[in-house]
């Protein structure tokens, strides 16, 4: 059993928020967690929570077989880890947490791969507070062999553990699209409730309408176009693009009224995705019989 559990520490790197919401779960595992951070009083923090203090500090162990990183941003990271040179990392696989652009996520894999150390860039899909719970998913690129002998390891974290390629800024790339769409939809989700306002609904009934009415149409249409844009069938006898773009067109003018502009209403020019690679590059007058678009 002591070999088993040994098979599973982790050393994490960076104890703030979401660091502290993984040694956390991680305890709560039985797992044991190795703990470092620039500033001492916060390693303090991590080990006396709640939680912790109810369990005996675990002994020193071994070095952890994977280091987890959750410091606030690449930079840090990069300073954390210091020279690859006769690094102590070799052979320990490195999980970076920490969210960057694609030139992050390359460097610091350049960085584990001279060091002699398997890598996963990981995207954790959520707050501190979801960290641990069933329904958080994290996404993990660049080495899968590493992926599969970590995953038993990092379990405790999320309820599911998803590896998407080779590449390591493959889950950055992922995460910000879900989130640029997350909040994309939020953004919506204000201006359109400032208009729902108007006849008297609050914002609840208002979302409450969304959720009931809305998002089951979302479900179904984004499946629906994302089948027809893999066929190449791009044709439909439901709505064109001219009449997607015209109901965007009525609400920038209701909002116009009200003397708010709408961002959504402003960039309802290259609607529905006119400069994406998957989707359509025509404009709108230009394919009146299409409601998802023609290829370029």
């Amino acid at each position: 059993m002591r070999d088993a559990i040994a098979a599973t520490d982790v050393s994490v790197v960076g104890v703030g928020t979401m660091g502290s919401a993984v040694v956390r779960v991680l305890l709560d595992a039985g797992r044991r967690a190795t703990v470092w951070n620039r500033t001492p009083s916060a390693s303090r923090r991590a080990w006396s929570s709640e939680r912790s203090r109810r369990r005996p500090r675990p002994k020193p162990s071994p070095p952890a077989r994977s280091r987890c990183c959750c410091r606030s941003t690449t930079n840090a990271v990069r300073k954390t880890l210091g020279p690859s040179d006769g690094s102590p990392a070799a052979g320990r696989t490195l999980v970076n947490f920490v969210t960057g652009g694609t030139d992050d996520a390359r460097a610091i894999a350049a960085w584990a791969n001279a060091a002699g150390a398997p890598y996963l860039d990981g995207a954790i899909l959520g707050y501190p507070r979801d960290v641990g719970a069933s329904e958080t998913v994290v996404l993990y690129g660049a080495a899968e062999t590493a992926f599969r002998e970590q995953k038993a390891s990092l379990a405790p974290i999320a309820g599911s553990h998803r590896f998407i390629g080779d590449r390591p800024e493959g889950p950055n790339l992922v995460s910000a699209a879900l989130f640029m769409q997350h909040f994309a939809s939020l953004s919506g989700l204000f201006e359109a409730g400032t208009l729902a306002a108007q006849p008297g609904l609050s914002m609840r009934e208002f979302t409450d309408m969304v959720n009931e009415l809305m998002v089951p149409l979302f479900q179904e249409g984004s499946a629906d176009v994302a089948r027809r844009l893999e066929d190449g069938d791009f044709r439909g006898d439901q709505a064109s693009i001219d009449v997607y773009v015209a109901g965007v067109g009525d609400g920038s003018r209701c909002c116009a009224a009200l003397d708010f502009e709408s961002s959504v209403g402003a960039s309802s020019g290259s609607f529905p995705c006119r400069n994406s690679s998957v989707g359509p590059r025509l404009r709108p007058s230009a394919c009146s019989d299409h409601d998802v678009g023609t290829p370029p």
